[in-house]
């Protein structure tokens, strides 16, 4: 079949170049070597790209950043359920919901690529927990790291004070 298609094409798009005068027997050498030629400029077939998922790239981004996997895991599932198109009414985005300013701040150009969108989180996240310890750490993740200074540790924030808790509860620290 695939023959049939090579002979075809050539046929569809060199015949209406030959003229008249070109014999059958000439026509039968051009396609020998126009297939020939098709056939040494196709592309090596590569190997299909193995589908991660999102727990495999959480696990990368938390090596890389120097986070725990378990606790990248606990803010991933927290934020998004794992989820890559969460948007949140505040207008977060991907599996770790990413503000505007930080998909920014760390040049994520598709906040719903599960690849940039964990990364990004995880960096951020490192510097949080790096800058303000475990806990205010993350109520800086949540809340940003202004309300944190703001309030010197974990602002008295009802959703922030629950987030703090549900994602030490979920890591194994309470």
């Amino acid at each position: 079949m695939k023959v049939i298609l090579d002979i075809l094409v050539i046929i569809l798009l060199f015949f209406p170049l030959m003229s008249r005068e070109n014999s059958l027997k000439e026509f039968l050498e051009m396609k020998d070597l126009l297939t020939l030629k098709v056939r040494t400029c196709k592309l090596p077939v590569t190997e299909e790209k193995k589908e991660r998922t999102v727990h495999d790239i959480i696990k990368e981004a938390a090596l890389e950043s120097g986070l725990d996997y378990k606790l990248l895991l606990a803010v991933a599932k927290k934020e998004s359920n794992l989820k890559p198109t969460a948007v949140s009414p505040m207008g977060a985005k991907g599996v770790m919901q990413l503000m505007p300013v930080i998909i920014r701040k760390y040049k994520v150009t598709d906040p719903f690529d599960p690849e940039q969108n964990i990364r990004a989180g995880a960096t951020y996240l490192s510097e949080m927990v790096t800058r303000f310890g475990l806990e205010h750490g993350l109520a800086a993740y949540n809340a940003g790291p202004a309300a944190v200074v703001k309030y010197n540790g974990i602002p008295p924030y009802r959703e922030t004070e629950h987030y703090v808790r549900t994602i030490i509860k979920e890591y194994g620290l309470l």
